[in-house]
């Protein structure tokens, strides 16, 4: 594998995009910073293997994501020999083979889930509308989602106790600057909340999708997506999710979401080297 340099971004582009189900990430952050990195958070260094037969990218927070279908990874433990990592995300059998490979397998996580991945095609798209709901800026509600955020990172991401309120904070207020989510509310009420991590021309990735545990069971989660999903799709063909719990799989496959792979996200408890 050899470093990624400002003219390799097309073809890497190029690469994630035949690849887009899980290459939503380091998609996302090769077009908005380039590939060779910089000092935001999810800014990424980009490793190129042969003729783009596969990349993997390294966010200067830690995160590693492969692409990279058959890799070889004593070769990437090459290239990024000393390299330090907070986890991995991505295709849910090659983060496992990296852990592997790796020696990182049995590493302290405070997240280790393989979800299954879904996508649902927005052509023509449509959610009944029903009178109760209706779907609001997290601006007008931001004290509860501020709230909610602190409890999915507690319930759902294991984020340590020390960590929680900056890290919602920060989340909220990212989500406000790019107006990707949203608050649905029932007859005036807030009662649950709908995403996206990712905006791209050519898909929508979901998440932050939350409702209290006091609310939930009453489709509340399906009614704000499939209401923001109606809003976006004259916009975006296709919309990408990955989802792990039973009954939130259930709300995707109702509103019309299919199944088509894994998806793997990995937070060590604490940094690990590549060696």
């Amino acid at each position: 594998m050899r470093p990624a340099t400002p003219e390799d971004q097309a073809a890497i582009e190029q690469f994630l995009l035949d690849h887009l189900g899980t290459s939503m990430f380091p998609l996302g952050n090769l077009r908005r910073f380039g590939p060779c990195g910089g000092d935001h958070p999810r800014a990424m260094r980009f490793w190129i293997a042969g003729d783009t037969a596969g990349v993997v990218g390294l966010s200067t927070q830690g995160i590693l994501m492969p692409q990279w279908p058959d890799a070889d990874w004593s070769e990437v433990i090459a290239a990024l020999s000393g390299a330090t990592i907070s986890g991995l995300i991505g295709d849910g059998a090659q983060v496992g083979a990296a852990r592997r490979a790796f020696g990182l397998a049995a590493a302290p996580t405070n997240l280790d889930a393989q979800e299954k991945l879904f996508e649902m095609p927005l052509q023509n798209f449509r959610f009944p509308v029903q009178a109760a709901f209706s779907l609001a800026p997290l601006t007008d509600w931001t004290a509860t989602a501020l709230d909610w955020r602190k409890a999915y990172h507690a319930e759902v991401l294991g984020t340590p106790a020390d960590d929680i309120d900056a890290t919602a904070r920060s989340d909220i207020q990212s989500y406000i600057d790019a107006d990707s989510h949203r608050m649905l509310l029932r007859d005036g009420h807030p009662v649950s909340m709908t995403g996206f991590n990712m905006f791209l021309p050519e898909a929508v990735q979901v998440g932050g999708v939350y409702t209290p545990p006091e609310l939930r069971g009453r489709h509340h989660a399906r009614t704000a997506l499939g209401l923001h999903l109606a809003a976006v799709a004259p916009h975006h063909p296709l919309a990408i999710l990955f989802a792990l719990s039973n009954p939130a799989i259930r709300a995707y496959r109702a509103i019309g979401f299919r199944e088509t792979g894994s998806f793997a996200l990995v937070l060590f408890t604490g940094k690990e080297r590549i060696q």
